[in-house]
């Protein structure tokens, strides 16, 4: 939608207590960490949020065509699951946005609502990946990879969210 720029890009230190199980155990509570970071539209001076712990760099992220409504819960309660950056941001949206970030093994889903992943699959091809494209209607991401094969993650309706249908515009004629 155009809200945000993901860029797959970062090397850090990152925090144990996020509820990563890849902490390394270091006595300062941080370990290096590869990460993607998030841009606010005409903000690119800084990110506004940083999806950090990840194993290996990430390779490519790619957003979902479809835009999803918000969970029930972020209607009554604020967006208080959301990275603090990305919750100054998107708290004007009416909808969240979901895309896809590519590591070279690991196909994570994550969403500008939650902080953490909404889906993770590892180990489905023997080779690095590559690239990956949603289809039209969001319900598969198809992966591809060196060793030459493609993959399709399949989501059933709803599993990502409910499609945002954006309120009808009315015309006013003043004759």
């Amino acid at each position: 939608d155009g809200a945000f720029l993901v860029t797959p890009a970062g090397f850090g230190a990152c925090r144990k207590d996020n509820g990563n199980e890849e902490a390394t155990g270091k006595e300062d509570d941080s370990f290096d960490s590869f990460g993607t970071y998030l841009f606010a539209r005409h903000r690119f001076d800084q990110p506004v949020a940083v999806l950090s712990g990840l194993k290996k760099p990430s390779v490519a992220v790619r957003p979902c065509p479809v835009l999803f409504e918000l969970p029930k819960s972020a209607l009554e309660e604020g967006k208080e699951n959301s990275p603090q950056g990305v919750r100054k941001v998107a708290q004007n949206l009416p909808y969240r946005s979901i895309f896809a970030v590519l590591t070279l093994d690991t196909i994570l889903i994550y969403d500008t609502y939650h902080s953490y992943p909404l889906a993770k699959a590892r180990g489905l091809h023997y080779a690095g990946l590559t690239d990956c494209a949603w289809t039209d209607d969001g319900r598969n991401l198809v992966v591809t990879s060196s060793d030459g094969y493609i993959s399709i993650l399949s989501f059933e309706e709803g599993e990502l969210g409910q499609v945002y249908t954006p309120p009808k515009k009315v015309e006013i004629v003043v004759d």
